[in-house]
């Protein structure tokens, strides 16, 4: 199988074929580190959509990521509602990092981007430092800085800059219509 060049084509593929009522999009190098996160965040999930018949969530989770365009989710969790709506888990114009806080933008612009509490924060290993460059992180760094400057300073200003201007209205309405028919 080749690999993908695309980091959202990754995860959409991935999440296509999951069968749960959640949809976590994580990296192999993240950790949850308290016993029970999983009925926690279940438990959180559920609670926050119970006004909600339409099930029509984002969930976004703390983590040490080194990024700064806030606490959007680095590693979000979506309903399996919320995938079917869309049919996608990131958003599809950014070729490496960025697609999550877009996707956190379509939700909010629906008040459907929620937080999770938890007991400590999320690992992302490779925020850590100390993480070898290996072949993926080598391939993630050239799609970014194709897409967003060769200069690595002056590519993550862009990427926020880019960020801030997609337009999300096309996916709002989406979920704007599920929402909606849920109502009725």
């Amino acid at each position: 199988h080749p690999r993908f060049k695309n980091l959202h084509q990754f995860y959409n593929l991935l999440a296509s074929q999951a069968a749960g009522k959640y949809i976590w999009g994580m990296n192999d190098d993240s950790l949850m580190e308290y016993a029970g996160f999983d009925v926690d965040f279940a438990n959180q999930i559920e609670s926050l959509l119970s006004s909600h018949g339409d099930r029509i969530g984002y969930f976004a989770i703390s983590s040490n990521s080194s990024d700064t365009l806030g606490d959007y989710g680095e590693f979000p969790i979506v309903t399996r509602e919320a995938l079917k709506t869309l049919g996608f888990m990131d958003y599809e114009g950014v070729k490496a990092w960025g697609c999550d806080r877009v996707m956190q933008r379509i939700y909010q612009s629906m008040d459907r981007a929620f937080h999770i509490k938890v007991d400590r924060p999320m690992r992302h290993i490779f925020h850590e430092g100390g993480t070898q460059q290996n072949d993926n992180r080598t391939e993630m760094e050239k799609h970014f800085r194709d897409q967003f400057g060769q200069d690595w300073g002056e590519a993550v200003r862009n990427m926020q800059e880019f960020i801030e201007t997609v337009d999300v209205s096309p996916y709002s309405a989406k979920l704007l219509e599920k929402i909606n028919g849920a109502k009725l």
